[in-house]
């Protein structure tokens, strides 16, 4: 269970800056709120999810890049392979064409 503090504490507007003025300003317009410990408890709720968002998306981006990267040695054996048929193929081709010719000479 989360450790609670029994005395909160307060955020005075005084001893933000403008810009924080701001960025609070639109935090409790967010959350549709004007109770600051409310918009602070749903900011903390919304951050968490976001990050474990974050996380399980950063582990799928991973495992998405290493799935990709094993298409691509595949892809690179596949044209090899293709290379080494086509080269075969062209050999065997040559092989008849001179037997025929050599067969052609028998008759």
């Amino acid at each position: 269970m989360a450790r609670v503090n029994t005395r909160p504490d307060i955020i005075y507007v005084k001893d933000l800056t403008e810009q924080d003025k701001d960025c609070f300003e639109k935090i409790l317009n967010k959350f549709r709120t004007t109770n600051n410990g409310e918009a602070v408890k749903k900011l903390f709720s919304e951050f968490l999810k976001n990050e474990e968002l974050r996380i399980e998306q950063s582990k799928e981006i991973l495992k998405l890049q290493s799935d990709l990267q094993n298409a691509e040695k595949e892809k690179k054996k596949f044209l090899s392979d293709t290379d080494k048929l086509i080269n075969s193929i062209s050999t065997v081709e040559e092989s008849l064409k001179k037997a025929k010719i050599e067969l052609t000479k028998l008759k």
